[in-house]
Formats: structure tokens, sequence, C-alpha cells
């Protein structure tokens, strides 16, 4: 009886349709102004989620603690390094700088650009490996800091009819990411602490050329957690209450 009561329950939150949270802004897709209102709505939303809305699938973002781990791998002869970020925790998605929007109606992309001031990146780290004539293996923790990161997000989007209703939902979506320093503070990788702070130093002198190598190889896992907090929203809430004008 109870497994029957909580299938029941799980596929009435599954089905149940929402309206868009009435402190987020709505705008008209006729709208001359559409990407304005998008870019102040979508900025407004994202601010207020230092609390978390679960009937839309809404996580807290002050901190956000992403289910995923991050895994990073690369090597050669001398060195070769797999490494691997857990209980991961980010700050700073709610202090935004700027955001800009642009949907077209037509194509059904959404093009997003938020500016932040900053974001903190702490988390449990692994690695494994060799770092030249020096073996590695250590679980230790890990800071990273963005400053002024700017994500240029691409959501392709579809419609569908769910219950005889309209609804949008992301697909195909890829993130770029500009930013103006970073720096890092990893924690005992080595015995002997002139070692780690000779890497701290050299990545934080060299973090342009590793800000570019992570932008290669970091990109689904933001994406994959923008585009699942998204649909989360999308697939709750039809598009003639997420928007005015839907014909």
């Amino acid at each position: 009886m109870l497994r029957f009561v909580c299938i029941f329950l799980a596929l009435v939150t599954f089905c149940t349709t929402l309206k868009l949270p009435p402190s987020f802004k709505k705008c008209n897709l006729r709208s001359g102004d559409l990407d304005q209102c998008l870019s102040t709505a979508i900025q407004e939303a994202i601010q207020q989620l230092k609390k978390p809305l679960p009937e839309y699938g809404l996580p807290n973002l002050e901190p956000f603690e992403p289910p995923k781990e991050a895994f990073l791998e690369y090597g050669n002869e001398t060195t070769g390094i797999r490494q691997k970020y857990f209980n991961i925790k980010m700050n700073g998605f709610t202090k935004i700088e700027k955001t800009n929007a642009r949907f077209s109606l037509k194509r059904k992309i959404l093009f997003l650009n938020i500016t932040f001031s900053e974001l903190v990146f702490l988390s449990d780290y692994e690695a494994r490996g060799k770092f030249i004539l020096y073996p590695v293996d250590v679980s230790t923790t890990a800071a990273l800091k963005l400053i002024k990161p700017t994500f240029k997000v691409v959501f392709k989007l579809e419609e569908y009819q769910k219950e005889n209703a309209k609804y949008f939902r992301a697909l195909g979506s890829s993130v770029y990411i500009f930013l103006d320093k970073m720096t890092y503070d990893f924690k005992n990788i080595f015995q002997e602490e002139l070692l780690n702070k000779e890497l701290n130093r050299g990545m934080n002198d060299n973090w342009k050329n590793i800000a570019r190598f992570l932008q290669a190889t970091f990109p689904t896992f933001w994406i994959t957690l923008f585009q699942q907090m998204f649909n989360n929203l999308l697939e709750k809430v039809p598009a003639s209450d997420l928007f005015d004008g839907v014909e």
C-alpha cells in the first residue's frame, strides 16, 4: 500500500501543471521589447534562487551544489594526471552584474549572456598520476575563483503538446565562458610544501592557458546543469503561462 501511495504521489507531482511563479516576471512573445523584458526577467528569477523552488525543480543557488562530479584527464610521457572534483559547492550565481537575452521565436533559439561578479568553486579533489618525477596520489580540497565570468549560453528550443497544452523544452544547448581572471588554491598535492606553493603560483601565473584548457573540457559539465534546471521549469509550466502572446 505504501509503495502504491509513493508511486501515486510521484505521478501527481510529475504531471502537475503549474503557473509561472508569481514573483517571476512574465514577458509577451509578440512584444517589441521582448529581449529587454527577458533580460530583466531571467536576471531577477536567478537572483531569487537564494531559496529553492522544489515544486518547479529549481535548486538553491547560494550555494549551488550540483549533483554531478567533474573529471579532467591530461598527460604525456612525463606528466599524466586524472583529476576528480566532487562534493562541489559554487557561490556567486545570484550576484549578477549584467544579463542580455535574445529570443528568436521563428528559430526557437534563446541566446543568453550573463556576467557575474565572481564565482567561487569549492570541492573535494582527487588526483592520480605523475608530475615529472613526482608521483601524485592525493585526496584533498580545491578552490577555484572566476573573476567577472560571462557565460554565453545558447538554448535550442522545441515545442510539443502535453495534455492539450503547448510546452517548450531545451535541446542541443551550448555554453562558452569568458572571464577577466582565474585563481587557484590546491591543498597538499605534494608532501613538500614548497612544491605546493610553486604549483599554485605557476597555475595562477598561467591562468589564461589553463582557462583555455578548461573551456575545451568543461562545457559538457556546465550545459548539462543549466539545461536540466531550465527544463525543470519548462516541463512544469505551459507556454501560455510562461509567456503572454502564445498562439
